[in-house]
């Protein structure tokens, strides 16, 4: 599986694609310009799609719903925002839909 990214850019307040990622120098590269960690939010893909086959990635905001975790625990289905990685991916197994709504940098519903 390859990792995938993408990126918040602070000052432009959108999310921009990454191309390459040099970690000794902070910087990424968004194929029209490179941009320093200070300038962006990085966001890893979970290797999880939506039910319209989104690609999600951490910082996302999902809604979750169906299956037996929905109907045991949860009494109604739910929104999560996808923070950790390991531990998101393992919830989200548990789900028979997830759709992504949003992201925490953007203004969300």
């Amino acid at each position: 599986m390859d990792i995938k990214f993408r990126a918040w850019e602070k000052n432009l307040k959108q999310i921009i694609s990454v191309n390459d990622i040099n970690f000794e120098s902070k910087m990424i590269n968004t194929c029209s310009a490179w941009r320093t960690f200070d300038e962006i939010e990085l966001m890893q893909s979970i290797g999880f799609a939506d039910i319209n086959g989104i690609e999600i990635f951490t910082g996302d905001i999902i809604h979750c719903w169906g299956g037996e975790y929905c109907q045991g625990y949860w009494e109604h289905d739910i929104k999560i925002s996808i923070i950790n990685i390991a531990s998101d991916c393992f919830m989200l197994d548990e789900f028979e839909f997830i759709e992504i709504i949003g992201n925490i940098y953007e203004v969300t519903p």
